[in-house]
């Protein structure tokens, strides 16, 4: 019944990966949030979210724009 939560800088994000990911020495391997959800599951945890955080939307971002600037972290929730 405990939960995991883990932070870490959105792999979707082109300007989180330039600007924050690789400036932090301790950072190995981005992943994707896709790809840590899928290692929650088949760990048998249990309502498994993805939460992305540090997102400024606008309506007059296009679709480039959206893929460069999206949401510069990312939350995994699991109950376990």
């Amino acid at each position: 019944g405990s939960f995991c939560i883990i932070e870490t800088p959105n792999a979707e994000s082109l300007y989180a990966m330039s600007q924050w990911f690789y400036r932090d020495l301790t950072h190995k391997k981005p992943l994707h949030p896709s790809t840590l959800e899928y290692l929650f599951e088949e760990q048998s945890f249990l309502d498994v979210d993805i939460l992305r955080i540090n997102y400024q939307e606008s309506d007059e971002m296009n679709v480039v724009e959206n893929i460069i600037m999206a949401p510069e972290d990312f939350a995994i929730i699991a109950k376990k």
